[in-house]
């Protein structure tokens, strides 16, 4: 038989143990849940993403980032950007700050990619505000009480495309990989620089015609390479690259099948160098430097000619390297191989061709374009042969 302190005591054990709060209940929250903290969780795409512990200690839902990566550059996702442009956003999170009660705001604050901004206002509730910004935050807020309150906070809105000024393409310092290389010039060269290539560009033929000839070109600057592909003997960057002087650039396009009429040299962006040109061809609207010999490297590391025309360059300007930022507003068209075309509206106002191979890009993304200017059919593209020519600008 149980004594009776025996049994009280049993008893009391009973209660206890079901008086237990549960681990992630509705009512009780999650051990694991501190309010304000954050932990990774797992997106429905496969990446990672964050949640943060709310108030009553459950997990709000998974914030996923866009996971899709850029060509090289800076930043989340593919670059930072900093729009800056009327957005409203609703900023979620908890609000840290003086006073009582919690502040929810779509509000005016700058911030890049997914981030937290501050923000003041009045009480926890949703106002409005300016915002320019970007991307997804949690904004933190001051105030006392609950309510409606309008007030200055980072949110979710978007931006405006803006010019990402630190890319320059392939045109980076000597430490940087080959064919990268050589120093950005904003601006022209002088017009006296004078490499020979004008009388080689006005000895070129119609389309699907070449001229043998034998012209000097010297001391011209190598302004771009097609894609280095080290998985075959003769990388794409030997056979077709971009000249440029203070008169005219031209592109070439060699036989890598016949190495021994390419340059003995790894040919990369700032070099200036020496040849002479036996044969010329055209492809569409480009002249094509197809033939030479004679090669020599002169110097490296040289100033790179970058325009940013406000306006469609003249057919004088082709292959010249231009600097255009801008916005793909149509749905993409097949253009050729894998390629994809889209109008891309320029901040400067001017409409151009986009076209690129890169399963990345999409309607609505701001570019940043960096490369020789080519054209089709007279009108002038932006051609992404080699990806380091452009880079995908977050808002």
């Amino acid at each position: 038989m149980v004594s009776r302190p025996m049994f009280v005591t049993f008893l009391f054990g009973v209660l206890a143990l079901g008086c237990t709060p549960t681990s992630g209940g509705r009512g009780g929250g999650n051990d694991d849940c501190t309010p304000g903290g954050v932990e990774p969780c797992e997106c429905p795409d496969g990446s990672e993403g964050t949640r943060m512990c709310q108030d009553d200690r459950n997990f709000a839902a998974c914030t996923c980032a866009d996971s899709d990566a850029g060509m090289g550059g800076e930043g989340e996702g593919e670059g930072e950007g900093e729009g800056e442009g009327e957005g409203e956003g609703e900023g979620e999170g908890e609000g840290e700050g003086e006073g009582e009660g919690e502040g929810e705001g779509e509000g005016e604050g700058e911030g890049e990619g997914e981030g937290e901004g501050e923000g003041e206002g009045e009480g926890e509730g949703e106002g409005e505000g300016e915002g320019e910004g970007e991307g997804e935050g949690e904004g933190e807020g001051e105030g006392e009480g609950e309510g409606e309150g309008e007030g200055e906070g980072e949110g979710e809105g978007e931006g405006e495309c803006r010019l990402l000024d630190g890319f320059t393409g392939q045109i980076q310092p000597e430490a940087a990989e080959p064919p990268r290389g050589g120093v950005p010039l904003f601006g022209r060269w002088p017009a006296n620089y004078d490499s020979g290539l004008a009388a080689v560009l006005a000895a070129a033929p119609a389309d699907g015609e070449v001229a043998l000839v034998e012209l000097p070109v010297f001391d011209v600057t190598v302004t771009a390479t097609d894609f280095r592909s080290d998985n075959v003997p003769i990388p794409r960057s030997q056979s077709r690259f971009w000249l440029g002087d203070g008169q005219v650039a031209m592109e070439t396009f060699f036989d890598f099948m016949r190495p021994e009429t390419l340059p003995p040299f790894d040919v990369r962006v700032g070099q200036r160098i020496a040849f002479t040109v036996t044969a010329i061809g055209r492809f569409g609207d480009s002249p094509q430097i197809q033939e030479a010999t004679d090669w020599q490297l002169l110097s490296e590391d040289n100033p790179v000619s970058i325009l940013e025309p406000g306006a469609p360059p003249p057919p004088s300007e082709l292959g010249r390297i231009v600097r255009v930022a801008g916005t793909l507003d149509s749905e993409p068209t097949p253009c050729g191989g894998m390629s994809r075309c889209w109008e891309m509206q320029t901040l400067a106002g001017w409409p151009v061709t986009f076209r690129t191979a890169s399963e990345f890009v999409q309607t609505g993304d701001c570019i940043t374009f960096v490369g020789p200017m080519r054209t089709f059919a007279g009108q002038p593209q932006l051609d992404t042969i080699n990806f380091d020519w452009y880079f995908r600008n977050d808002f």
